[in-house]
C-alpha cells in the first residue's frame, strides 16, 4: 500500500471520529477526536495530520479522545476511505465506489 494511500485513511479515519474537538453529538453521546500533531506536521492549524513522510516510513500516530458525558464510552476506530457523493459533498462510511 502506497504512503498517499496510508495517509488518506489515516485521515478517513480522523475525520470519521470528528477531528479538531468538534462535538460529534447524539441524543446519549458527546464525544471528540484531537490529533497530537507530531513535529513533521506541515500545518500545525490544521485539525487533522498533515504530515510530511517519506516512501516506506512508518510513525505511530496519537489522538486524544475527549468523552463529554457522564458514562463510559467504548470506542471501535475503523479505517475506511473518504469518497464525496454526486453532490460533491464528503461521506465517510462505506462506499460500494471504485477508486
Amino acid at each position: 500500500m502506497n504512503i498517499k494511500k496510508q495517509m488518506g485513511m489515516v485521515i478517513s479515519l480522523l475525520i470519521v471520529l470528528g477531528s479538531g474537538l468538534q462535538p460529534v453529538a447524539a441524543s446519549e453521546f458527546n464525544f471528540a477526536v484531537e490529533p497530537q500533531k507530531p513535529s513533521n506536521q506541515i500545518d500545525q492549524k490544521k485539525g487533522y495530520f498533515d504530515l510530511k513522510v517519506t516512501p516506506g516510513q512508518t510513525q505511530q500516530l496519537t489522538i486524544m479522545l475527549k468523552n463529554a458525558t457522564n458514562k463510559a464510552v467504548t470506542i471501535q476506530p475503523k479505517i475506511a476511505a473518504t469518497t464525496t457523493s454526486s453532490s460533491g459533498v464528503v461521506e465517510y462510511g462505506p462506499s460500494k465506489k471504485k477508486k
